[in-house]
């Protein structure tokens, strides 16, 4: 490689703001292992924002039959138990928007949609999985299929609330998508979004092993001054930030005991691959006995850590918007106040 060349693969413009950037981190896709391609980040030294360049033109290969979010329930049972679990981010969107018409976007098979639903909003959402969106018309959900904005601007109406959950860094044009989904909210509606925070504690110690950057498919780590202005930019006025709201603190635990089991995988300590997968390998019986002894081991420990990690680092965590992810509100004015 030229000097030239080494010098254009240490450096990228910022797409956010121009801004020269540079090369922050290498990484693979230690959270799935779908290849063993490297992914490089950069960090814009301007306005903060790490960002994936270039993003592989196969991005949806890297969206796996398991990826959770599209992991569909077997039964309504199964659905009701998730959808109980997300009665809480319910609860937190009607502290700003009470009732109304609920647009979520990136549900995944839907169980927060479905609970928001059955707390009495009147609830649409828009989805790139096809399976996804054949579930949610099966669960009483509208669901729009589509893996772009540009044709649904004349689709859509207003709406009194607009979630993201975990999904705008998934965006490759997050900043044009809060600039159309401003436009659909009503006056005084709200636009809730959570998202990884770039500036923790956690990404500080982790780096390429932390389970948030999610590599390839987190394309974005957006700081929250980023993202504000972005929406400001957009006509919308904060209401509420906090990186250690209910939603942030439990994702925080979540990430201390994956990231240290990402990185226990890393080091070879630990098999990398599940129980079952051991179980189907093709090796001798002495040989899985022990990689499941391990695997178990190193989890238990990794987990035991985490949670050590967690309680022992908490108020560094709530202090100055260090936690793993953070939650932001922002409100369009109230006709008359636009």
């Amino acid at each position: 490689m030229t000097n030239a060349a080494a010098l254009l693969a240490q450096n990228s413009l910022c797409p956010g703001c121009g801004h020269s950037s540079q090369l922050l981190l290498k990484a693979v896709d230690a959270n799935r292992r779908s290849s063993s391609n490297e992914f490089r980040y950069f960090d814009c030294s301007a306005c903060g924002l790490v960002y994936l360049y270039p993003i592989p033109e196969n991005l949806g290969t890297y969206y796996q039959n398991d990826y959770s979010a599209y992991s569909i329930p077997e039964s309504s049972e199964a659905l009701n138990e998730r959808a109980e679990a997300a009665t809480q981010r319910v609860l937190f969107v009607q502290r700003f928007a009470s009732k109304g018409k609920l647009l979520e976007v990136g549900p995944g098979y839907g169980a927060f949609s479905y609970r928001a639903q059955q707390m009495g909003f009147e609830v649409q959402a828009i989805e790139m999985d096809a399976s996804c969106c054949d579930y949610m018309a099966k669960i009483g959900i509208e669901a729009i299929c589509s893996s772009t904005f540009n044709s649904l601007d004349n689709v859509l109406g207003k709406f009194d609330a607009i979630a993201l959950w975990h999904v705008v860094e998934h965006l490759e044009n997050y900043r044009e998508v809060i600039n159309f989904l401003s436009r659909h909210l009503s006056p005084g509606g709200v636009l809730v979004i959570c998202t990884p925070n770039p500036e923790s504690l956690q990404f500080k110690l982790f780096r390429r092993f932390w389970v948030s950057l999610d590599a390839p498919r987190h394309l974005y780590l957006i700081p929250l001054k980023v993202l504000t202005t972005c929406a400001t930019g957009n006509g919308l006025e904060p209401a509420f930030a906090s990186a250690s709201d209910s939603e942030a603190l439990a994702y925080n635990k979540w990430c201390w005991e994956a990231s240290l089991i990402v990185w226990l995988g890393s080091t070879g300590l630990m098999p990398r691959a599940g129980v079952r997968a051991i179980l189907g390998a093709e090796r001798s019986t002495m040989r899985k006995y022990v990689d499941i002894v391990r695997r178990v081991v190193f989890r238990s420990v990794a987990i035991g850590l985490g949670r050590s990690f967690n309680f022992l680092l908490a108020p560094l965590e709530r202090s100055k918007h260090r936690g793993a992810s953070y939650s932001v509100v922002f409100k369009k004015p109230a006709l008359g106040k636009q």
